[in-house]
């Protein structure tokens, strides 16, 4: 189960894309395809383009992804062995 409530998801959370960046997130999480996630592909495309419309609000994500300007790797960040493990396993103080 996602922790909705951590610090580390609150900024992507944020409105006008925090509702495109959880669609993607939930799908990664949940998705059993191989390599994981592939098929929420359109949905992060999604997130990605809305993050890059609104860079006043989503600078520093962006910022952070080390995105080169195409998709290849895409998401890789929201592994949740990454960045947001605490996300997944619900470990905030």
């Amino acid at each position: 189960e996602i922790n909705w409530d951590c610090p580390c998801l609150k900024s992507a959370l944020e409105p006008p894309c925090g509702h495109t960046f959880k669609a993607a997130f939930s799908c990664f999480v949940t998705s059993k395809t191989e390599p994981k996630g592939i098929d929420c592909h359109q949905l992060f495309k999604a997130m990605q383009e809305c993050f890059q419309a609104h860079p006043e609000k989503y600078g520093a994500i962006l910022d952070d992804d080390g995105d080169d300007g195409d998709d290849e790797g895409f998401g890789e960040n929201l592994n949740p062995d990454n960045s947001l493990k605490d996300a997944l396993d619900g470990n905030i103080e």
